[in-house]
């Protein structure tokens, strides 16, 4: 999987004074680079790529109580050498360094994703997740359809800035049940635009990302 050098020249940061594509207005978000397959930006950037991590909280309901628990997360190039740094369709995969917090069970009533903190280049944002709603609440009031994908093996839940006016590029969440049963936070995929904006110093300290059909 060897970077595409003839997309390099290309792929310079979203936000840059001297781009000849300059980015779209802050009310919407269309990211440059919309190859099966993308290279990190430069080098330098790529480092503080590498060196970033990704805190995931999630929250689980019961009928008498909540509890929020977080894991945090790992760039998978940061294990991969220079010159195969290739991102899947533009986005940055973060999986935790080891899968130590099974679960019983997944039920997206029950126990969701509510926040990502990202920690990069000595700056922390927080992304929140919506929905995450009680199920007594669901009960209640009934619940608002999701983007979410269920499979044999896999959850795939999908989270979209209020930006994103095409719904394009979502944060994704993975959850994958294991061979016995049990059910691991699997992966976070990151779209390596957002994780620019935030470099730039043009993105929000906290923005709110929501799950709807």
């Amino acid at each position: 999987m060897g970077a595409d050098s003839s997309a390099s020249g290309t792929n310079g940061p979203l936000i840059n004074g001297d781009d000849p594509h300059p980015p779209p207005p802050a009310t919407g978000i269309k990211p440059r680079n919309t190859l099966a397959k993308a290279v990190l930006p430069d080098e330098a950037t790529g480092d503080l790529v590498t060196a970033s991590s990704l805190k995931i909280s999630t929250i689980s309901f019961s009928a008498s109580s909540e509890h929020i628990e977080s894991e945090r997360t790992f760039p998978v190039i940061a294990h991969v050498p220079r010159d195969k740094w290739v991102l899947p369709k533009s986005y940055i995969v973060f999986e935790p360094a080891n899968y130590n917090m099974p679960r019983a069970n997944f039920i997206v009533t029950d126990y969701a994703p509510v926040d990502l903190s990202l920690s990069i280049n000595s700056k922390d944002v927080t992304w929140h997740l919506k929905p995450a709603v009680p199920a007594a609440v669901v009960a209640a009031k009934g619940f608002a359809p999701m983007d979410i994908t269920v499979s044999e093996r896999f959850t795939i839940l999908r989270y979209y800035s209020a930006r994103d006016e095409t719904r394009t590029w979502p944060i994704k969440v993975f959850f994958k049940r294991n061979v016995e049963g049990s059910v691991n936070m699997h992966a976070v995929s990151i779209p390596l635009f957002l994780m620019e904006t935030v470099l730039s110093g043009q993105g929000p300290d906290e923005e709110e990302f929501v799950s709807t059909e």
